[in-house]
C-alpha cells in the first residue's frame, strides 16, 4: 500500500472502522497501523465521525413482516440441507456487503458535503439537544482555520422574522458569548475571530438561542435556548 497516498490512507481506515475490509486486509491493515501514526489518526477521525450518526437515532423494532419472511426462508432451507448452508452464506455475504456499502456512502453525505471537507477531521464537537434528548445540530469546530460547521439534522425552523443563534457556555457562570448566527440551509459555516475561537475552546457547553432576525441586539441570549449540548475535544 502507498501510505503516502492521503486518499487511499482515507478511504482504507473507512472500510476499517465499517468492516468491510476482508479478514487478511483486516489484520495487514491493523499490523501497518501499529507504526503508522497517519493510519491511527485516519481510523480515530473515522470513529469520531460515524459515532454521531447512531446519536440521531432512534431504536425502532422490525415489522412483523420481517420476522415471516426469515421464518419462510428458514423453513426453505430446513427442505434442502445440503445446499442451503451454501446458498445462505451468498445471501448474507451479499446483504452484508450491500448494508455496509450503504453506510458508507450515508457517512460520506452527511460528514463531507463538499470535497474540501474531506480531509479536515474537527478537533472539538458538540451533539446538541433539545429537551427530549434527541440531537438536534451537531457542531464540529477546526483548530486550523478557526471554522466551525454546524449540522442541522432537520430541525424545524425557528419562526418567521426569528434566527438561531450560536453561543459558547463557559464554565462557572460567566456570560456566554455568541459564535454567530446560522443560515437556512442543512450546513452552515462560521469563521470565528481570534476572541470568538477562545471563547469556543474554553467552553464547556455549546447553546442554540432563538433570536430576532439579525441576531440578539444584547450581546446575551434574548429568547428560549431550545438546543445545548457538552463541548468534547477529539
Amino acid at each position: 500500500m502507498n501510505i503516502r497516498d492521503l486518499e487511499l490512507i482515507d478511504r482504507l481506515a473507512a472500510e476499517y472502522v465499517v468492516g468491510t475490509m476482508s479478514s487478511r486486509a483486516r489484520r495487514r491493515f491493523a499490523a501497518l497501523m501499529r507504526d503508522d501514526l497517519r493510519l491511527r489518526r485516519a481510523v480515530h477521525d473515522w470513529e469520531h465521525r460515524l459515532a454521531g450518526l447512531n446519536a440521531g437515532q432512534e431504536l425502532m423494532m422490525p415489522p412483523a413482516s420481517s420476522w415471516h419472511a426469515i421464518e419462510a426462508a428458514i423453513d426453505a432451507f430446513e427442505g434442502n440441507p445440503v445446499t442451503s448452508p451454501q446458498v445462505a452464506s451468498r445471501w448474507l455475504k451479499s446483504a452484508l456487503a450491500a448494508s455496509l456499502a450503504l453506510i458508507v456512502a450515508v457517512a460520506a453525505l452527511l460528514y463531507f458535503p463538499e470535497r474540501g471537507d474531506r480531509f479536515d477531521a474537527p478537533v472539538y464537537t458538540s451533539a446538541l439537544a433539545g429537551s427530549d434528548g434527541a440531537v438536534t445540530f451537531v457542531v464540529d469546530a477546526f483548530d486550523d482555520s478557526s471554522t466551525v460547521r454546524i449540522r442541522d439534522l432537520n430541525v424545524s425552523p425557528p419562526g418567521d422574522g426569528l434566527i438561531y443563534q450560536l453561543w459558547a457556555v463557559p464554565p462557572g457562570g460567566a456570560a456566554p458569548q455568541s459564535l454567530g448566527l446560522l443560515g437556512d440551509g442543512q450546513v452552515s459555516r462560521l469563521e470565528l475571530s481570534e476572541s470568538q475561537y477562545d471563547a469556543l475552546i474554553n467552553a464547556t457547553v455549546l447553546a442554540i438561542s432563538i433570536e430576532p432576525a439579525g441576531g440578539s441586539p444584547t450581546g446575551a441570549p434574548t429568547g428560549p435556548i431550545p438546543f445545548s449540548g457538552s463541548l468534547v475535544g477529539s
